[in-house]
């Protein structure tokens, strides 16, 4: 069987792209940090 999909909630979003965007971060500590996909974080970026 496969794993259910995770969902994250918008305010986690818009906190992660904000750290992202602001430099607090650069996207691979992000990612490592809260275990989601490079591609994810980009998505997330795309659509603010």
């Amino acid at each position: 069987m496969s794993r259910p999909r995770r969902s994250f909630p918008a305010d986690f979003k818009a906190q992660i792209v904000v750290q992202l965007l602001t430099g607090a971060a650069n996207p691979a500590e992000l990612c490592r940090k809260h275990n989601i996909k490079p591609q994810l974080l980009s998505h997330w970026k795309a659509a603010v």
